[in-house]
């Protein structure tokens, strides 16, 4: 499928806030999963727009 560039971004981004050395500069999973829904649901509600989309194969 394909992911918009912008969402792409967020994932990783909210990936390597995950990796903080130090503890206290993780988030914590209820911010990890409010980042990923925000960011999945964004993805959702612009399905079907081509502009900056990236092709994902899994």
């Amino acid at each position: 499928g394909n992911i918009r560039l912008e969402c792409l971004m967020d994932f990783v981004e909210i990936g390597i806030k995950c990796l903080a050395n130090k503890s206290a500069d993780r988030p914590t999973m209820g911010e990890v999963l409010s980042s990923l829904e925000k960011t999945l649901s964004l993805q959702k509600s612009l399905e079907g727009q081509e502009i900056n989309a990236v092709k994902m194969d899994m």
